[in-house]
């Protein structure tokens, strides 16, 4: 059985408007928390980069690692690191899988912690 399914064409100029509001509504969100623009909006690049998704990806905080990307364990671990680098932040000394483990489950997780990290 074949199924016809249009699709409507929306052009990349709307796809560009749709990835900045989406930019947008994730600095405010992290703004409401106290977390500056210049991290988030940082931030918001360096996961697109960083995760499955095509560069036009609009992400959400309440974004899922493990559900939305496939991301657990080592994998988010790394990701956790990489971001803690770029920020120039300091890890606890104590492995992910030691007594301190950080629940992070969410983009809106991640952030939050890497910003309350200490500086280096």
């Amino acid at each position: 059985m074949w199924t016809l399914v249009l699709i409507k064409w929306e052009g990349k100029g709307n796809r560009v408007d749709k990835v900045q509001e989406s930019i947008s509504q994730f600095v405010k969100h992290f703004a409401e928390k106290g977390i500056p623009e210049s991290v988030s909006a940082q931030a918001y690049c360096l996961l697109q980069e960083n995760l499955p998704v095509p560069r036009d990806f609009p992400l959400s905080p309440s974004d899922d690692f493990c559900d939305a990307f496939g991301i657990v364990d080592e994998d988010l671990e790394l990701l956790v690191e990489d971001l803690a680098w770029f920020f120039n932040r300091c890890l606890p000394t104590k492995s992910f899988s030691g007594r301190r483990k950080p629940v992070i489950r969410t983009v809106d997780d991640i952030v939050i912690y890497i910003y309350s990290l200490p500086n280096k």
